[in-house]
């Protein structure tokens, strides 16, 4: 497991925390001209710090305590193949349900324009993405 990656999280979140709770102390009235939604900026700064920390803290913290016997069972094949299984199904799933939430969002307005082609755009590059990989393992295999 790649530990710099969650240390790297860990930091950004901790500055995200410490933005957010420096705007929120300076107010967000003097920026008001820039950010269509100020009130609400203190909160999602904070919270995307909260959530990164939260995040990255949990593997550290496994990684830091496991066993040798849980390293060794880690790299076992089977274990990796439940995880990819797992992913795959997950995959899937994500992959039916995204277009039904997206639309709808949108037919009962709780979307807009933007939004809606953005998010639909970024669903596409990810299944044209997923054909990408299947051509590119059939080539090799």
């Amino acid at each position: 497991m790649n530990l710099r990656l969650f240390w790297s999280l860990e930091v950004v979140g901790g500055l995200l925390l410490v933005l957010g709770v420096a705007l929120g102390i300076v107010g967000v009235d003097k920026f008001d001209d820039t950010m269509p939604q100020g009130d609400y900026a203190v909160f999602a700064i904070v919270f995307m710090g909260v959530f990164l920390i939260m995040i990255s803290t949990v593997p550290i913290l496994y990684e830091k305590n496991k066993t040798k016997q849980q390293r060794i069972e880690e790299k076992d094949e089977r274990v990796m193949a439940i995880y990819q299984s797992a992913k795959a199904k997950t995959f899937n799933l994500m992959a039916v349900s995204i277009p039904f939430v997206l639309i709808g969002l949108a037919l009962f307005g709780f979307m807009n324009k933007v939004s809606f082609f953005t998010l639909g755009g970024l669903y596409l590059i990810f299944i044209e993405y997923f054909a990408f990989q299947v051509i590119k393992n059939q080539e090799m295999m």
